[in-house]
């Protein structure tokens, strides 16, 4: 038996365009590779976290229990996703990405303070749970986290082992 560790998003509606979630996780990934920056970033952090994990589930099997991966890797696999989060929101992606020329991080909409996620009655947390905001206005506001625009993207960061 093999498992795997899958980085990727909930796959949602964006609220600006006609793109989804995935496929601005496709776009990040082969334009900064964002996905496989993170997990080169925390290979380790990412090893202990599963391994912790492991060694519970043989830990149960050795005991007699029933063994369910995604509730045995519960811990760490949320763990992953808030650091995920916390890489966009930090800014550490700026610095860590390895984007595909001529595109650099941190990017120009960034800088320039364009976001979507302060438009009334918008939440990126109610946009992944379906749950639509009213706003419609992109704002413009001091420079934010590149990779942030309208905060949909992040909300729906997630890992998972199969």
């Amino acid at each position: 038996m093999s498992l795997k560790l899958g980085l990727g998003v909930i796959d949602v509606s964006e609220p600006y365009e006609s793109k989804t979630t995935w496929d601005v996780g496709m776009d990040l990934e082969k334009n900064y590779a964002f996905f496989s920056s993170f997990y080169d970033a925390h290979d380790q952090e990412i090893a202990d976290l599963l391994a912790k994990d492991a060694a519970i589930g043989i830990d149960m099997m050795l005991k007699g229990q029933t063994v369910e991966i995604s509730k045995v890797f519960a811990v760490s696999t949320d763990t992953i996703s808030d650091k995920m989060k916390n890489f966009i929101s930090t800014k550490e992606a700026e610095s860590v990405v390895k984007p595909v020329f001529p595109l650099i991080a941190p990017t120009l909409a960034a800088q320039e303070g364009l976001s979507y996620r302060f438009a009334k009655g918008y939440s990126a947390k109610r946009q992944v749970k379906g749950i639509k905001g009213i706003g419609k206005e992109i704002k413009k506001r001091n420079p934010r986290p590149s990779f942030q625009y309208s905060g949909v993207f992040e909300e729906s960061l997630t890992a998972e082992v199969k």
